[in-house]
């Protein structure tokens, strides 16, 4: 009985795995795959520069193409991609970090300072404005009489669309979170 019950609790567990070395980037995809209760990869800062010899940096341009190719592994696999975490002590390198790691399509972050949370969390969070704006498309879109769809002088794309659809998602998953 025992066993059935750990077994239980098993299937249950989401598995995060951390990709810290060159070759963990090169084999994201697969290590995303490999089993249904990965939800989420996580990729590392120091050990991923140190493995690849790499001057660390405030800004982190040493660590760009693997956050790059880590996300869009992530992405293929079809599981959350979490950055890697801004290791120095400044809220304002973090801000900008965490800004560009939004830029390039990330929603969640890592981080090793808990002071760092409310940064992260108020950047990823999405705005008012934001969430209104991407209503609108939405709107725009279902109300729609042709293919051609026009807001605000901009013709919408389908691409567009889907990003308002999972922005309005992510802020109703934040908002449940919450209570």
């Amino acid at each position: 009985m025992m066993d059935q019950i750990a077994g239980d609790k098993a299937k249950q567990m989401e598995i995060v795995p951390n990709v810290e070395l060159a070759r963990g980037l090169m084999q994201t995809y697969d290590i995303a795959r490999a089993d249904p209760r990965v939800t989420a990869c996580l990729v590392a800062s120091e050990d991923m520069a140190a493995d690849l010899g790499a001057e660390r940096g405030r800004d982190g341009q040493e660590l760009l193409y693997v956050r790059q190719r880590f996300h869009l592994e992530c992405r293929a696999a079809g599981v959350v991609s979490i950055d890697c975490p801004y290791t120095y002590t400044d809220i304002e390198g973090l801000e900008a970090e965490t800004r560009h790691a939004k830029r390039l399509g990330y929603t969640a972050k890592s981080l090793v300072r808990p002071d760092h949370a409310p940064v992260i969390n108020a950047i990823f969070t999405p705005s008012v404005e934001a969430v209104t704006q991407a209503q609108r498309i939405v709107d725009a879109f279902n109300s729609a009489e042709s293919a051609h769809v026009e807001l605000d002088g901009v013709m919408l794309e389908l691409p567009m669309i889907s990003n308002a659809q999972r922005l309005l998602a992510r802020a109703k998953a934040y908002q449940d979170w919450q209570g």
